[in-house]
């Protein structure tokens, strides 16, 4: 290093404390442009000037007389003779001794006042004050994520005592709008996109709710890291949003969380849960808080439906077939028999009774008068699914008529334990997967989908801008909890189409394809609403099963496939390709 180098060196001090004057920079700047090794001098210490200007913002505004104890005990060390803080700030800048000194100083002094303010503080403090001022919801309003896509979205209300009085659910975005649950006084009603409504009755719905209750979040995790169970990091508030983020991770299981706190209300904003399924690969699951303790308009809980709704009623009459001495298999093989005897004979009272409370005109619409049956061939075994309650499928087969012919088909049947009437079982007025097509529109088939490597034309290994050729603007773009444009794309973000299609880009890539709709099938015509049953029969038991509260995952790894199925009625939600193995 040249002389020069060191006097250049003792004013890149003065240029990142920003007293140089106007002349000073430009000739300064000018050795930077030719001098590489004053650059990377510069660059470092305009980093380690950061990293210290990053600790002490975290000291309190209030805390004045400590910064001046700090300096004092760094002028009185010999450091420098001269008293002003600007100069005792530009020694620090020239002597990484210094430097680490000065921080071992302000550590001392900012732990002890800490100590001093309240000897009580635990280690979490600021997490501690979101758990206090999460206590006492009155409702709330959230968005869940799965693998950082949007999924249900919910409103609940709460009384005095924390029990909740009625909530609101909306499960995904389909082509026919979302799935709409209502809960209030033990009734749950569901209303099916189809222009189907059902009306059961249900117990506490509380622990289902549980897993989505942000105040329950935040003191369970709270309790975790008091118990040792987890390790908690908390860091400033990001200077683009002002959010604190908090990452958490739990020492018995393979569990991470990242939070977002709102600094100014203490709220949890967003928790995010990455499981680490395999030791590549991790399973996101993510709430958002839209709104805390807000007023939540009643109309929400009451909404008006089509005025063609079909409604299914399990509240106001006696349902499905009593199980009396029957096991629980005979019991679901008998209330499919006579369900399909009675449909035959064209008995639609008691058949309705038997689908669950359908009313005749259900039975009677083109939908279901196509596959009703004029001889029945086989009752099939019952194959029991896991689920909340006792549920079996049972694949049939009988004939039909159908444009003046006779036809066989072989649909599956979901039958359930009736909510509210203990020891009664009907069968679900869906029906899976025949070898008969029913609905044009979703006959509709756009392309292939084969396992590791394509969905119809999209391969996986594509670049974006052949995705956007292809499909045009995208209805959104997001990752994790960022939305962004064609024009502030991440390394890593997701882009969804119309049609169901999905893309996740890495690096300008296509790294995963997902298909939410029935318009992509695999060469042997499964796809997006078949059922559990169908896609194990056709891909074998080797997969991993990832369970949720409302919805489970069947990962093939090493055919590069994941299945979303509907917790209720086992069939295909959703479809992801990616690189097997």
């Amino acid at each position: 290093m040249n002389s020069e180098c060191k006097k250049i060196r003792d004013q890149i001090a003065d240029l990142i404390s920003g007293i140089l004057s106007e002349p000073q920079v430009q000739a300064l700047q000018q050795h930077l442009d030719e001098c590489s090794a004053c650059r990377d001098y510069a660059r470092a210490l305009k980093q380690e000037d950061e990293l210290l200007a990053e600790f002490f913002a975290k000291i309190e505004t209030n805390m004045t007389d400590r910064e001046e104890h700090v300096l004092k005990a760094i002028s009185r060390s010999g450091l420098s003779e001269q008293s002003d803080k600007l100069s005792i700030g530009r020694t620090i800048m020239k002597s990484r001794i210094i430097k680490l000194s000065a921080a071992a100083v302000i550590i001392g002094a900012v732990m002890l006042s800490i100590h001093l303010w309240d000897k009580s503080t635990p280690s979490a403090y600021a997490f501690e004050q979101t758990v206090e001022a999460m206590q006492g919801k009155r409702s709330f309003h959230i968005q869940t994520y799965f693998q950082n896509r949007r999924k249900d979205e919910f409103w609940a209300e709460y009384d005095e005592n924390g029990k909740v009085i009625r909530y609101r659910q909306e499960e995904g975005k389909g082509r026919y709008g979302p799935y709409v649950t209502l809960w209030e006084n033990d009734i749950r009603t569901t209303y099916h996109p189809d222009g189907i409504k059902m009306i059961s009755r249900v117990g506490n719905t509380e622990p289902e709710l549980e897993e989505f209750d942000p105040e329950t979040a935040a003191k369970e995790i709270y309790e975790h890291v008091a118990a040792g169970r987890a390790i908690m990091e908390i860091q400033k508030p990001s200077p683009y949003a002002g959010l604190i983020t908090i990452n958490v991770t739990r020492k018995d299981r393979p569990l991470r969380q990242v939070l977002l706190v709102d600094p100014d209300t203490k709220f949890v904003t967003r928790i995010d849960n990455y499981w680490d399924a395999d030791g590549e690969r991790e399973f996101h699951k993510g709430i958002e808080l839209l709104e805390y303790n807000q007023i939540i308009d009643a109309n929400m809980f009451s909404p008006e439906f089509p005025e063609d709704t079909i409604t299914i009623d399990q509240v106001s009459q006696e349902v499905g077939l009593a199980q009396a001495d029957m096991s629980n298999e005979e019991a679901a093989c008998e209330t499919v028999r006579q369900a399909l005897e009675a449909w035959a004979a064209a008995d639609y009272t008691k058949a309705g009774k038997l689908f669950g409370g359908a009313p005749p005109e259900l039975l009677l619409t083109e939908r279901y008068s196509s596959l009703q049956p004029i001889s029945i061939i086989s009752i099939g075994r019952p194959v029991p699914i896991q689920n909340i309650k006792p549920v079996f499928r049972i694949k049939c087969t009988y004939e039909v008529e159908h444009d003046s012919q006779v036809k066989t088909v072989s649909p599956t049947f979901t039958v359930i334990a009736v909510d509210g009437q203990p020891g009664r079982w009907y069968v679900g007025w869906w029906i899976m997967h025949t070898d008969l097509e029913v609905d044009a529109q979703d006959s509709i088939v756009k392309g292939t989908i084969v396992p590791g490597e394509k969905v119809g034309d999209y391969t996986l290994g594509m670049s974006k801008d052949d995705v956007l050729k292809s499909l045009g603007k995208p209805n959104n773009i997001f990752y994790e909890q960022e939305t962004y444009t064609l024009h502030n794309l991440p390394r890593k973000y997701y882009m969804c189409f119309e049609g169901g299609i999905s893309f996740l880009i890495v690096d300008g890539s296509v790294k995963g394809i997902g298909v939410g709709e029935p318009f992509y099938k695999f060469t042997n015509g499964l796809g997006v609403g078949d059922s559990e049953q169908d896609i194990i029969q056709a891909f074998g038991d080797d997969f991993q099963l990832y369970e949720s509260k409302w919805k489970d995952f069947l990962i093939y790894k090493d055919k590069g496939l994941t299945f979303e199925i509907h917790k209720e009625n086992r069939t295909v939600i959703e479809i992801n390709v990616s690189r097997s193995g």
